[in-house]
């Protein structure tokens, strides 16, 4: 039962990674490895093609619609949510005071953590 219900976010989450692998530049030309975007960046940059760059990137999109397309057409008409009223929305909470304080704190902790304290430390 909760294969089919997680079927779009899996797919998702696959063509998510794909499009990365596809588009990635840094890591790959750190390592040396040659990758599509990285001959897109030779082209334009190291031979100053800008149109020959520009048709190769059109070619990756075009990848990238296809792949999506795909996906679209492997489901066809298949639709996937529930379909009972055996289950019940979540109740919803309003938070007052310090309780909605910690909450917005507790939200903040990651995006603190992840840009704020790494942008500090490199503007020292």
């Amino acid at each position: 039962m909760a294969v089919p219900l997680a079927r779009p976010a899996l797919v998702g989450g696959v063509s998510l990674v794909l499009m990365e692998t596809l588009n990635e530049f840094g890591a790959v030309q750190f390592f040396g490895v040659d990758t599509f975007t990285t001959g897109i960046y030779r082209t334009w940059f190291g031979m100053g093609e800008q149109v020959a760059a520009a048709q190769l990137a059109a070619c990756l999109l075009t990848f990238v619609i296809v792949l999506v397309l795909l996906e679209r057409w492997s489901r066809g008409k298949r639709r996937y949510f529930h379909t009972t009223n055996r289950y019940q929305q979540l109740p919803e909470y309003v938070l007052h005071g310090w309780r909605a304080a910690a909450a917005t704190l507790a939200c903040l902790v990651p995006v603190l953590v992840g840009f704020y304290c790494p942008a500090a430390f490199c503007s020292i």
